[in-house]
């Protein structure tokens, strides 16, 4: 738990510092993007959250085969403010087809300053 805390504060730091973090990994023969922000605060019915959303970042990896996925890549991230959505492609050049959308979007450093935790998948292959 104490990791999931530290990897949240950090991504709060990240967040702040470029709006949008973009993560890339590899799990499982596939290449899964996940994405964080946090919506502005602002009054109901002042604007539509889908303009605070990375939406031409998510329809670019759409358009590049990347398909949505259903999970929260991180415990006890909603409650902090922080959004995710997660896209996953196991296409033969999908790591680079992941870097080419997140660096033209301007993100390709913005995970450098989070203290990422092992995924639940990395924890099992460690504790083996």
């Amino acid at each position: 738990m104490a990791d999931a805390a530290y990897q949240i504060v950090t991504l709060k730091r990240a967040l702040g510092r470029h709006g949008v973090v973009c993560r890339m990994r590899a799990e499982r023969g596939s290449v899964r993007v996940d994405i964080f922000w946090i919506p502005p605060r602002i009054k109901r019915n002042m604007r539509p959250f889908s303009s605070a959303m990375p939406l031409a970042l998510m329809q670019d990896l759409t358009g590049k085969g990347f398909a949505p996925v259903d999970d929260v890549p991180i415990d006890g991230l909603f409650k902090t403010g922080i959004v995710a959505a997660s896209f996953a492609s196991d296409g033969a050049e999908a790591a680079t087809l992941a870097r080419a959308v997140i660096e033209t979007h301007g993100l390709a450093q913005s995970d450098r300053l989070v203290a990422w935790a092992p995924s639940p998948a990395e924890r099992g292959i460690r504790a083996a």
